[in-house]
């Protein structure tokens, strides 16, 4: 299952660590708040759990979209498709 994971985040404290947590999953940045990688369930709900305890539900906004492989091929798109980092792979940037 490949994971989108997009926010806006007020704060810059809130919104760091958010994407620390983001990196730490294994995802990949493909914009400025926008991450993309494979994430297992499990984690996946650790990782809504932390988020939630550090935003601003009136003001900040974190979407987690989920899609399958089969789904993900089909997105439409202009440019280039992200990366996918595979399991236990590592990108620097």
């Amino acid at each position: 299952m490949y994971t989108w994971i997009i926010y806006d985040i007020s704060l810059d404290k809130a919104r760091l660590k958010t994407a620390k947590l983001c990196q730490q999953l294994g995802l990949r940045r493909v914009q400025k708040s926008v991450f993309l990688g494979k994430v297992k369930k499990r984690k996946l709900e650790h990782f809504r759990q932390e988020v939630a305890a550090l935003v601003d539900e009136a003001r900040d906004r974190v979407f987690i979209f989920q899609s399958t492989e089969k789904n993900f091929k089909k997105m439409l798109r202009v440019g280039s498709l992200p990366v996918v980092p595979a399991p236990g792979q590592t990108f620097f940037f």
